[in-house]
């Protein structure tokens, strides 16, 4: 073993520790130890639910589980008898997740080396996948003395950080014990070409299929689809923050041939509080809407729950997407799902799939009301964007990619089951 892995180990028995006291100020901080307090009884309670061999899904949050998706559907359609075991790192994906029927979850403790041997030892998986980023060393280390094949899949590495001294290292040599690892693009298979790691194929971003195969399912929204009937062009601004709000509020209300759908990131009463207040004071919150001509003469309907905006994409001529303005773009992928084109804001830079949109004319980045105002001219000119057609194609040539990758996924699991 290494020098750097050693420092690591010891690096790893202080994670705990430092939580807790943390915890002590911050919220989500105190849901991380308070959901890992009885960890191993929940290990136990869950591996009565699996079989030896089983397949193990790790998603960081919410967003890297609804990358897996597609997959853990493929799974149960090959093995409506098994069940899929999926860790995770943060509450919000731990408590927000809508599992599949042939799920169970637990929270990944702390990657020490005793909590990974138990890992290991206790479910006894036969493939793990890791979606998108969130490798655990101590844990794909135990993996490998056991034989246990692990993978990964949508991975786009950070080359500065495959540089760095001591994490560089240690990540270099976890993606060299992986079997396969899949990029979601040629440039990121490239960067892990450079550094001599092998068993790379590009698979594509798997959320570019989960969207398509939500959108195929979703349901209509009786009060959403009378609401846009209304207008000739119908916005959907999803997961907005304040500094979102800036640009937005200079256009919300003030056209009566647009209809604004407004989702906040943070659903909490006192965000929605200071959302509406910079809002005119002609809109309806969703939470109050009982029949599909509720919302009178109103053209803003802000969506103050979870769980509404993917299917109210649906609706929109053009839609925004907050975050880019803040601490990282959410998830454009989802808001094109219906065909329809995407804004967003300036920092997107760590965000691939924000540069194909702008390279294909599926989206684009705006920074001030002015780009804003020029680019919803150019649109309701049909000067802007390509066709609904032409995105959803962009979308399904993107979800056949990971179709792929997942058939390379089954056949590996085939083989570990003892399959043809």
């Amino acid at each position: 073993m290494n020098l750097h892995f050693s420092l690591y180990r010891l690096l790893s028995k202080t994670i705990s520790p430092a939580i807790g006291v943390v915890s002590l100020f911050n919220s989500r901080a105190r849901l991380w130890i308070n959901g890992r307090k009885n960890w191993r009884i929940e290990l136990e309670r869950v591996k009565e639910n699996l079989r030896p061999g089983c397949l193990w899904i790790h998603a960081a949050s919410l967003g890297e589980y609804e990358m897996a998706r597609p997959l853990i559907r493929a799974f149960g359609d090959r093995y409506p008898d098994k069940s899929i075991l999926v860790s995770f790192f943060s509450p919000s994906g731990y408590e927000h997740a809508k599992l599949e029927n042939n799920c169970h979850k637990i929270y990944l403790p702390a990657d020490t080396p005793a909590n990974a041997r138990i890992l290991i030892e206790t479910i006894q998986p036969g493939l793990i996948v890791f979606a998108k980023y969130d490798l655990w060393f101590n844990l794909i280390h135990a993996a490998e003395k056991k034989g246990v094949t692990a993978a990964v899949m949508g991975y786009s590495p950070d080359e500065k950080k495959l540089s760095w001294p001591l994490y560089g290292k240690l990540l270099i040599q976890s993606l060299q014990s992986q079997w396969r690892i899949f990029t979601i693009d040629e440039k990121s298979r490239k960067i892990l070409a450079k550094k001599g790691i092998q068993g790379v194929s590009v698979g594509g971003d798997p959320r570019y299929l989960n969207v398509r195969q939500n959108a195929s399912t979703a349901p209509t929204l009786p009060v959403l689809q009378e609401f846009s009937k209304r207008f000739s062009t119908v916005i959907v601004a999803g997961s907005v923050w304040m500094e979102d709000m800036a640009i937005l509020r200079h256009f919300v209300g003030r056209n009566r041939g647009i209809g604004w759908i407004i989702a906040p990131h943070d659903v909490s009463p006192a965000n929605i509080k200071k959302i509406c207040e910079l809002l005119p004071s002609d809109f309806t919150l969703y939470s109050r809407l009982e029949r599909v001509d509720d919302t009178g003469d109103s053209d803003t309907i802000v969506l103050d729950g979870i769980g509404t905006l993917a299917t109210a994409y649906r609706y929109s001529d053009m839609s925004y997407v907050g975050g880019a303005f803040n601490k990282g773009l959410h998830n454009i992928i989802e808001a094109a799902a219906f065909g329809s084109p995407v804004l967003f804001g300036p920092n997107y830079q760590r965000f691939p799939e924000a540069f194909y949109f702008i390279r294909e004319g599926l989206g684009a980045s705006v920074s001030t009301p002015k780009e804003f105002e020029e680019i919803l001219l150019d649109h309701n000119q049909g000067n802007r964007f390509r066709s609904k057609k032409d995105i959803l194609k962009f979308i399904d040539r993107k979800a056949e990619q990971t179709k792929i990758m997942y058939s390379t996924l089954l056949k590996k699991i085939n083989q570990l089951n003892g399959a043809e």
